[in-house]
């Protein structure tokens, strides 16, 4: 293999680990979202309920129950379309954490999972507290990050 091919394949694979290091940090992301979502709904769910209840002891002014009835709805309305954005953005993590538990090497899927997907360490830390060069974590994040390329892209 010529030194032109060697450089255009440590291109393209420095290209695809990229790619994948964005849908990682996206994927962290929406991971975050999702207990976010959860909070979210709990909330709006409480607030139906109180609404729920003091409509049971409303008074008779017509127009006070009905503006409980418009938040009642606003609030049913915001849960159907939290728990909707709730389900999809599950599918989309669902699709990325089946693909990462496929990686064998343990070391690899915590690099992967510490340093691209919660952001929480870098690879020189994960170095020092795997007793490891900084460069076999590199080469070990690449290895992870191409492996999950041709499982996502490819």
């Amino acid at each position: 293999m010529g030194n032109i091919t060697k450089d255009l394949k440590k291109d393209r694979d420095r290209k695809r680990c990229n790619a994948i290091k964005e849908l990682l940090e996206v994927h962290g992301i929406n991971l975050q979202l999702i207990d976010e979502y959860k909070k979210d709904i709990n909330e709006q769910k409480e607030k139906a309920t109180c609404i729920r209840s003091s409509l049971s002891n409303a008074s008779p002014f017509k127009g006070a129950v009905i503006a409980k009835d418009d938040m009642l709805i606003k609030a049913l309305d915001k849960v159907k379309d939290l728990e909707s954005e709730l389900k999809a953005t599950k599918e989309e993590v669902q699709k990325i954490k089946k693909a990462i538990k496929s990686i064998n090497d343990s070391l690899a899927k915590s690099i992967i999972m510490r340093v691209w997907v919660y952001r929480s360490d870098s690879l020189r830390a994960l170095a020092n507290e795997y007793g490891i060069s900084k460069d076999t974590v590199w080469r070990k994040s690449d290895v992870a990050l191409l492996s999950l390329y041709k499982k996502l892209i490819k």
